[in-house]
């Protein structure tokens, strides 16, 4: 996140990680979080998913499912998920008082600000 923040200016967009997560049971998350919110157990809780069960998903599983690589996750990687793998896609509720988001366009070589 540090060496993103240092080489992305947005015009209107907050800064947004992409994480990408999975559970003992083979379902899958991609969550879209302010960059300064902690995705820990009390985030997990508050959804009611036992953290205790998600992890970040492994680089393979990443490829497999979303054919994108580590730093390039995004909502836009959802199209690749032919066979609908991804079960959840999570918003932090802190991006609701932003009109505008940004994400990456499958590669982390640009950024777009979307409203």
């Amino acid at each position: 996140m540090q060496e993103m923040k240092e080489h992305i200016k947005l015009e209107k967009a907050p800064l947004i990680k992409n994480l990408f997560y999975s559970d003992k049971k083979s379902n899958f998350y991609l969550v879209i979080a302010l960059s300064e919110t902690k995705v820990g157990k009390e985030f997990w809780r508050k959804i009611g998913v036992n953290p205790g069960n998600v992890r970040l998903a492994n680089d393979d599983k990443l490829s497999s499912v979303l054919q994108v690589q580590k730093g390039s996750v995004s909502p836009f990687a959802l199209i690749n998920d032919k066979t609908n793998q991804v079960k959840y896609l999570i918003a932090d509720s802190k991006l609701k008082s932003y009109d505008t988001w940004a994400f990456h366009p499958l590669e982390n070589t640009q950024t777009w600000e979307i409203s």
